[in-house]
């Protein structure tokens, strides 16, 4: 961690809350903006959020998830071994809930779920493509 990241998540907390580790405070209103009540822990990610914006990771790709279904071309091959349309990489696989990261050894089974970015043609749409 950078010298001086951790200060500034501390001051930013403070600002928010009035303490610099509000975690451990319980369900409890802000100091500095009490007129908000409880409702400040809605708010303050919200409105960081807007100050950000929003978080497109690459520009000219998209996060494509696909689903693997009992008749997918991929179900029971390793992700090596699926002929994948060109541009994308397997990133990770979610079997429910969690996420694992890709292997090329790794075999897919019906229900799992591939995420991967796709490139985008000139016109916005998925270089990907339609895929099974």
């Amino acid at each position: 961690m950078r010298p001086g990241f951790r200060e500034l998540i501390f001051f930013f907390t403070w600002l928010a809350t009035g303490h610099t580790q509000f975690g451990q405070q319980g369900h409890q209103a802000s100091l500095h903006l009490a007129f908000l009540g409880i409702w400040f822990v809605l708010l303050i990610p919200v409105l960081g959020g807007l100050l950000y914006g929003s978080s497109a990771p690459l520009d000219g790709y998209e996060i494509v998830d696909l689903i693997i279904t009992p008749d997918s071309l991929a179900a029971g091959h390793h992700i090596a071994d699926v002929p994948w349309p060109r541009g994308p990489i397997v990133v990770s696989v979610t079997d429910g809930g969690e996420i694992t990261p890709a292997l090329p050894s790794m075999t897919l089974s019906p229900g799992e779920r591939v995420v991967l970015p796709a490139p985008t043609r000139a016109n916005g749409e998925s270089a990907a493509g339609p895929t099974r």
